[in-house]
Formats: C-alpha cells, structure tokens, sequence
C-alpha cells in the first residue's frame, strides 16, 4: 500500500459554489454560421489526360 501523502491543496473551483466568483459574460457572441464559413479551398491542378494506348495487345503465344 501507498504511504498517505502529505495534504495537497484542494483542487480550483472545489470550494462551495457561492465562493465562486460570478461566471463573466462573454466578450463578445459568437458570429452566426454563415459568417464563420471558411473560405473556398483552391480547385485541383488541371492535369492532362493520358490518350489511351492502342494496339498493344499481348503477342501471340509461338508454339
């Protein structure tokens, strides 16, 4: 068993709550949602399609 350690000091906001100070009013409201949006990302880079290759089929088989 643990040696019993010295008293440690309570723990903030522990106290009875009418000790506690008055919760402050917030410094200002969040704004609404839409002008919280983030901004547009950038579209993906454009990249050029590769032609299909053609007439590369297996060789056929010698026997």
């Amino acid at each position: 068993m643990q040696k019993s350690a010295a008293p440690r000091k309570k723990a903030a906001g522990k106290g009875p709550p009418d000790a506690k100070p008055a919760p402050k009013a917030a410094a200002r409201p969040r704004p609404p949602a839409a002008s919280r949006k983030k901004p547009p990302r950038p579209a993906p880079k454009k990249v050029a399609r590769k032609k299909p290759v053609t007439g590369k089929k297996a060789a056929p088989r010698k026997k």
